[in-house]
């Protein structure tokens, strides 16, 4: 980015067609359970609002709102992208990291124990049941 050289970019696809997609995949379904699930993950990251040790410990500041809505979306386009017309459990658990990892502010303690935003994500997603109790 720094050099004189500039990269020649190809369109993979038209505007129109981008936008075709993103409806797309704001109407795979998601079920209610699910939704409930990831709206605990979230709220769970929070110290303040958290049962959970490694949160209370690890981090000073958890994931807001737009993580959940953020993690919704993830998990539905996921699941057009492998075949699949509704978001699941392994969508959210394959996701969590890289949707949730840079809103979560970590403490002193974490950075000293050397704990990072994905040993919480893990905790979170260990931890937190999913609502039918399996």
């Amino acid at each position: 980015t720094t050099g004189s050289h500039s990269e020649r970019v190809t369109p993979v696809m038209s505007g129109d067609e981008l936008l075709h997609l993103q409806r797309l995949v704001r109407d795979v379904p998601i079920s209610d359970d699910l939704t409930l699930w990831i709206t605990r993950l979230v709220r769970a990251s929070r110290p303040q609002d958290s049962t959970l040790e490694p949160v209370r410990q690890w981090v000073r500041w958890g994931a807001g709102p737009r993580a959940g809505q953020a993690l919704v979306l993830a998990a539905k386009a996921r699941a057009l992208l492998h075949g699949r017309l509704a978001a699941t459990r392994e969508d959210v658990k394959a996701l969590a990291a890289p949707v949730m990892r840079h809103r979560l502010l970590l403490s002193f303690v974490a950075e000293a124990e050397r704990r990072s935003a994905d040993d919480v994500i893990a905790a979170l997603l260990e931890a937190v049941p999913y609502p039918d109790g399996k």
